[in-house]
């Protein structure tokens, strides 16, 4: 007998369950493919799938393992060290490459600095909701290396003050992170 299950945003609990049958040196198989949830939606959907065998005497005996299932071969875990950045000092953000299981990746990616255009709007402003904002002037386009030892340090160039994104591509996989800009002399604050 074999289950699988996922629990959603919701909790909400899905189960698939069937019966199969052994070889001769115990081995099985199952397959089953997970129905999208949301096409829109990259991030990784995690299953355990729990098995319970019985044998002839109806001993029985359990197991399970988790299965990570994604669109999406690499992922970018990025950290602001602060909650903004200041016009007169140089700035870091902290950054990983890692996969649907957040385990770190060795390897390159492409790196892009633009700034962003706030659009008018009655939304409340949010930093990250990627709604509220337009792609503006590319401000520097970089290659960066990853280790899997530790975070990459990105030392941002000196920008003027405004809102932008740090953007990373690899292969068709891609990661954003938005990060404000200000004057600390500008007296209007």
């Amino acid at each position: 007998q074999f289950s699988d299950k996922i629990a959603d945003i919701q909790n909400r609990e899905k189960s698939l369950e069937g019966n199969t049958t052994t070889d001769n040196e115990g081995n099985f198989r199952i397959t089953w493919t997970p129905k999208e949830e949301n096409k829109e939606t990259l991030l990784p959907a995690r299953y355990e799938v729990k098995v319970f065998i019985t044998d002839q005497a109806g001993n029985t005996i359990q197991g399970s393992k988790t299965y990570t299932v994604s669109k999406q071969k690499y992922f970018f875990a990025m950290k602001r060290e602060q909650g903004f950045f200041t016009t007169e000092k140089t700035n870091r953000i902290s950054v990983k490459m890692v996969n649907a299981d957040e385990e770190p990746l060795l390897g390159k990616a492409k790196a892009s600095i633009i700034k962003l255009n706030l659009k008018d709007t009655e939304q409340d402003f949010n930093l990250d909701n990627q709604e509220l904002f337009t792609e503006g002037q590319s401000v520097k386009i970089f290659e960066v290396s990853f280790r899997k030892e530790e975070p990459t340090q990105i030392t941002l160039p000196k920008l003027e003050e405004g809102i932008y994104q740090l953007k990373f591509n690899k292969d068709k996989d891609e990661g954003k992170l938005n990060f404000l800009v200000v004057n600390v002399k500008d007296t209007k604050l």
